[in-house]
């Protein structure tokens, strides 16, 4: 049996939002440890607008059960793009977890691994 979860387009968005929140959750530990650290209370709910508005768009062309392809993985990272920042030297999302997000994405097109919802 194939480790991870199924690769429908739904829990592809599963994974990401997964991947932002423990981010979030990083981030916020790192800034309490900190002595002068700041974690924006308003940054999970940022990111999971971004992630939301870009599933209603995708969603609007394809099932949530359909299986990744990659034409929809193309239409997603455009979308994606769309609503976080891109780091032009680099061609890659600034987010940690939006490349993460793209890694798995990536693998499972190229290797058929299957995405998982740990970082």
């Amino acid at each position: 049996m194939a480790r991870g979860i199924p690769p429908t387009v739904g829990n592809f968005f599963v994974v990401l939002s997964s991947l932002l929140t423990q981010y979030d959750a990083q981030q916020e530990e790192r800034a309490r440890r900190s002595k002068h650290g700041y974690h924006n209370i308003y940054a999970l709910a940022r990111y999971l607008e971004g992630v939301h508005e870009t599933e209603d768009a995708i969603l609007k062309q394809v099932n949530k059960n359909d299986v990744m392809t990659g034409e929809i993985a193309q239409r997603l990272i455009a979308e994606l793009a769309d609503h976080f920042t891109i780091n032009p030297r680099t061609n890659e999302f600034d987010l940690a977890p939006l490349r993460k997000f793209y890694k798995q994405l990536d693998a499972f097109l190229s290797t058929g691994k299957n995405p998982s919802l740990v970082g």
